[in-house]
């Protein structure tokens, strides 16, 4: 038992990881409250991104710029969705940056990823 408690206090990060988990586990068990919105659609929007005007800028302005900047995308087709029965369309040329996560998070999150 001393040993594990060592272990533990040795390495707390990971014990304070594997605790965060399992409450989110509980209360993740414990939440499942019906939602009222309905929301479908038929396809997944069609996007493209817009590309990172580095021409021109030399290696490390481009670099840097890659690294700094914000990844818009646009979008192709008009997307059609329905929200409680009311239909909405995002039309074509909509141009954005995804879910707008600041960039310090991105190594985590994707901004066009499953949030």
């Amino acid at each position: 038992m001393e040993l594990l408690i060592a272990m533990a206090m040795k390495f707390w990060q990971w014990s304070l990881l594997i605790v965060l988990v399992i409450i989110g586990f509980f209360i993740n068990l414990l939440d499942k409250k019906k939602s009222n919105i309905k929301f479908n659609y038929k396809d997944m929007p069609k996007l493209t991104p817009v590309p990172i005007k580095t021409k021109g800028k030399g290696f490390w302005k481009g670099i840097a710029m890659w690294l700094l900047s914000t990844r818009n995308w646009v979008i192709v087709e008009d997307w059609k969705y329905n929200l409680n029965g009311t239909e909405y369309v995002i039309p074509a040329g909509f141009q954005f940056d995804g879910a707008s996560i600041p960039k310090f998070l991105r190594t985590f999150f994707s901004p066009v990823g499953v949030l």
